[in-house]
C-alpha cells in the first residue's frame, strides 16, 4: 500500500512539473533528497518534453512615428493549411525597352558635295562679230558637263554641247550678234547637285553713234541718212523720214513730252493733198500729203495734235536706233541740230542737246 501510495505522488509530481513547464515557471520539480522519492526515468523526461511545442516568440522592429501598427494576422483555421503560402498574382509582363540608340531616327546619310566650278573663262575679253574664241574651264566633283549660248534675254537657247567637266573648246561668234556673246557652263553630279557659272565676251560695234557723247552703252544700228521734213503744231510734231517711208508723231500734253507712234506714209500722187471740207481757225492750218492723210484718218492723232501751226520744213535727217534685243530706243537728228530720243515701245520722248556729230564707223 506505502508502494502504491508512493507511486501516485511520484505521478502527481510529475504531473505539477509538467504544468510549470507549459506555464513557463522556473520553480524546480526535482525531488528532494531526503523525500524518499527518485527524479523522473530520463526516458520518461525526454519521450515527453516534444510533445507540446512551445509558442514562438513574436519580435518586431520600431514602427516609424506616425505608422500605424499593423493588426496580426488570425491563426489559421482547421480548414485553411498554415504551410501553404497565398499564391502571389503573376505579374503582368513588362516589355523590355530597347537601348535610347535604337529609338532615336536613324541620322540622314550626310548630303553630297555639291560640284564646283573652278575656273570659266575666255581667252579673250572684247571681239568682232564672226571671230572664233577659245573657252576654257574646270570643275571637280562633276560627272556631267554642258556648255549652252545664252539669248540676248538671258534664256537658254537651242545651241548646246556635252562637254568634259574640264577642258577647253573654241566656239565661233556668229556675224548677226551685236554687243555681246554669253556662254553658260552646267555641271552635275552622280547625286544632281549641280553648279553654274557664265563668261560673257564684248563685242566691237561695228559703227559708232552718230553724235557724241554715245548715248547708250550699246550698239547702234548703221546711220541712217535720209530726206525728211518736220511740221509743228499746237500739241506735237510730226517727222517724215523719206529712206524710211516712216512718220514719226511726238505729242505733248499740257506742254509736257508724253508718247509717241510710228506709222507707214501711205500716201501717194493719187490721193487728195488735204481735205477742202477742213477748214482750220485763223492762223493755223491743215496738214498736207502724207502728214494730212496720218492727221485725218489715224485716231486720236488729230485731237491729240490739233491744228498745224506752219507748213512742213525740209532738212536732212541721220536715224539710228539701239540693237537690243527688244524695246529699243530711236535717235533722229532734228531740224535744229538736236536729236529727237524717242523711248521703247512708244513709252516717252526727249530732246538730246548734243556736244557735236560723227559718222566715222
Amino acid at each position: 500500500m506505502e508502494i502504491r501510495a508512493s507511486v501516485r505522488r511520484e505521478l502527481l509530481l510529475i504531473l505539477v512539473c509538467l504544468a510549470l513547464a507549459l506555464i513557463g515557471s522556473t520553480t524546480s520539480c526535482r525531488s528532494r533528497p531526503d523525500s524518499g522519492t527518485v527524479e523522473p526515468p530520463a526516458t520518461l523526461s525526454a519521450s515527453l518534453t516534444p510533445a507540446i511545442s512551445p509558442s514562438p516568440t513574436f519580435t518586431s522592429s520600431p514602427l516609424p512615428s506616425g505608422t500605424a501598427t499593423p493588426s496580426p494576422s488570425p491563426h489559421p483555421t482547421e480548414t485553411q493549411s498554415a504551410a501553404s503560402p497565398t499564391p502571389s498574382p503573376t505579374p503582368s509582363p513588362t516589355a523590355t525597352p530597347f537601348p535610347t540608340a535604337t529609338h532615336q531616327p536613324p541620322s540622314p546619310a550626310p548630303s553630297p558635295a555639291v560640284p564646283t566650278i573652278l575656273s570659266f573663262t575666255t581667252d579673250v575679253e572684247w571681239a568682232n562679230a564672226g571671230d572664233t574664241v577659245t573657252v576654257m574651264w574646270a570643275s571637280e566633283g562633276a560627272t556631267r558637263a554642258v556648255m549652252t549660248k545664252l539669248l540676248p534675254t538671258g534664256q537658254l537657247s537651242s545651241t548646246y554641247w556635252d562637254v568634259a567637266t574640264s577642258g577647253s573648246m573654241e566656239v565661233m561668234i556668229p556675224a548677226e550678234e551685236s554687243n555681246w556673246v554669253s556662254l553658260m557652263l552646267y555641271v552635275e553630279n552622280a547625286a544632281g547637285k549641280n553648279a553654274m557659272a557664265t563668261a560673257t565676251v564684248r563685242l566691237y560695234c561695228p559703227w559708232s553713234w552718230f553724235f557724241v557723247p554715245p548715248p547708250e552703252d550699246v550698239c547702234p544700228t548703221e546711220p541712217l541718212i535720209s530726206a525728211a521734213a518736220e511740221q509743228q503744231f499746237e500739241r506735237g510734231t510730226m517727222i517724215w523720214v523719206g529712206a524710211e517711208d516712216a512718220i514719226y508723231v511726238v505729242y505733248r500734253i499740257g506742254g509736257v513730252p508724253a508718247h509717241w507712234q510710228r506709222f507707214q506714209d501711205q500716201w501717194d500722187e493719187s490721193q487728195p493733198a488735204e481735205d477742202p471740207a477742213l477748214v482750220p481757225p485763223e492762223g493755223l492750218q491743215q496738214p498736207i500729203r502724207g502728214f494730212g492723210l496720218i492727221w485725218r484718218e489715224r485716231s486720236g492723232v488729230r485731237d491729240g495734235l490739233g491744228w498745224a501751226l506752219e507748213g512742213e520744213q525740209a532738212f536732212t535727217t541721220i536715224v539710228q536706233r539701239t540693237t537690243r534685243f527688244k524695246y529699243n530706243a530711236w535717235y533722229l537728228l532734228a531740224r535744229d541740230d538736236q536729236v529727237w530720243y524717242l523711248g521703247p515701245e512708244g513709252s516717252h520722248w526727249a530732246r538730246i542737246v548734243p556736244e557735236g556729230f560723227t559718222l566715222t564707223p
